[in-house]
């Protein structure tokens, strides 16, 4: 069995105009509260790190044996940036010795990091000892002096700030991000809930209704009109199986876009995919119209779009605007004392790294939402037509390998 996580938004609203008002204004307050109680988590771990990292450099044993290993990877680092230069210039393929040195490199690396590690564990336990709290316990008072209309709020938005912290350390350690600032966006707002705080039920009149904690109540709406029977067909099949506990509902949210209240759900079920029944008749068409943008029908209807071209395309002109600044700084490291330690950071293979994960990660996004349009709409077949070469630059190979292998798995065919 394979545990398969889905996420939907639907827009829900409160009849009653007092409930509305009530809620509308507890929303707002607490909205606001959130994104402070945010910030302040999010500081006090940022101060946390650096009490850790203080800790660390009294103990003189570590910092040694850390430098140590640093100075032998940038002079490593440095030999086989010179062994590279001459097999480039004479043509040759990767030598025996520059293998060696990337080993040993990878083998210090390694070791650097399991020593950061372990030191780090011990200075948290002395930080621990010190404040005679647990960590989640004095980040969760920390949240909790925002005088939220709800208690769960603070552990909401506790782990919530835990968990972006530690996607953005590494980060802002390589100087690729700054420190992440929650901002209160006018006429927008969200709200966290526990998946077991959000009550599903169907009404005598065949209608959903959403219960929240409190004692508020929302209609969802599913929309009467023709254009939104295919809406609905989706829709209604999900919020019965969560009603008889098929699906579960995880950690969900309330937000407010123009105007608009909406339920943001995560929503988790087991299946078995080695015995997925899928319509020999039914074809996903795949159609590049953008760089990272794709547009999917099946037979020729029901066309969606999947991928976001203009995120892709800022992240393109930011990455180019480093690599600009990168070449401009690297002409003034050809030779001399600059060129050493303008090495030791290796900008440049930060700045590739960086533009090939991104392009990893979101190739691995969109193929997964492509093929799970096709197994939800049970296609035997994805028809991947090739990308125009007006399109621009971008990983289309991988991309389409990624979807062949995702579909594999489904045993659904995917050809281009």
């Amino acid at each position: 069995m394979t545990e398969v996580t889905i996420t939907k938004k639907l827009e829900i609203y409160i009849a009653d105009p007092e409930e509305r008002q009530s809620y509308f204004d507890f929303f707002f307050s607490n909205s606001k509260k959130y994104v402070r109680a945010l910030n302040a988590v999010y500081a006090q771990l940022i101060y946390e790190e650096l009490a850790i990292d203080a800790i660390k450099e009294y103990d003189e044993g570590f910092v040694k044996r850390e430098q140590k290993l640093l100075d032998s990877i940038n002079s490593d680092f440095e030999v086989l940036t010179e062994k590279r230069k001459k097999s480039k210039d004479k043509g040759k393929d990767k030598t025996k010795g520059e293998e060696t040195l990337e080993v040993a490199i990878e083998k210090n690396k390694k070791k650097l990091a399991d020593l950061r590690k372990q030191k780090k564990k011990e200075a948290n336990e002395i930080l621990e000892k010190s404040l005679g709290l647990k960590k989640e316990t004095r980040l969760r008072d920390i949240a909790s002096k925002e005088d939220f209309g709800y208690s769960m709020f603070p552990a909401t938005a506790t782990r919530k700030a835990i968990k972006d912290f530690s996607n953005d350390y590494v980060g802002i350690l390589k100087k690729e991000r700054t420190p992440r600032i929650y901002r209160d966006k006018k006429g927008y707002g969200m709200l966290p809930y526990q998946g077991n705080e959000f009550k599903i039920a169907k009404g005598d009149d065949n209608r959903f209704y959403l219960a929240v904690p409190l004692g508020y109540h929302f209609r969802i709406k599913l929309g009467g009109s023709s254009k939104n029977a295919a809406r609905r067909n989706d829709v209604v099949p999900l919020l019965e199986k969560i009603i008889s506990g098929e699906y579960t509902l995880r950690q969900s949210a309330i937000t407010f876009e123009n105007g608009k209240f909406y339920a943001a759900m995560t929503v988790t079920f087991e299946t078995d995919y080695t015995n997925l029944e899928l319509d020999e008749e039914k074809v996903l068409t795949l159609e590049f119209v953008n760089a990272g943008e794709i547009k999917g029908s099946f037979d020729g209807k029901k066309e969606f779009t999947i991928g976001d071209s203009q995120y892709v395309k800022d992240f393109q002109m930011k990455i180019q605007a480093l690599k600009d600044k990168e070449k401009s700084r690297m002409q003034f490291g050809k030779g001399g004392k600059g060129r050493s330690h303008k090495l030791k950071y290796d900008q440049w293979e930060a700045i590739k790294n960086r533009e090939r994960n991104f392009a990893k990660t979101y190739n691995n996004q969109v193929s997964s939402k492509i093929v799970q349009r096709a197994v939800r709409s049970r296609a035997k077949y994805i028809q991947i037509l090739p990308p125009s070469k007006e399109l621009g630059g971008w990983s289309y190979y991988e991309l389409v390998q990624m979807i062949k292998n995702k579909a594999n798995y489904y045993g659904i065919e995917a050809k281009d």
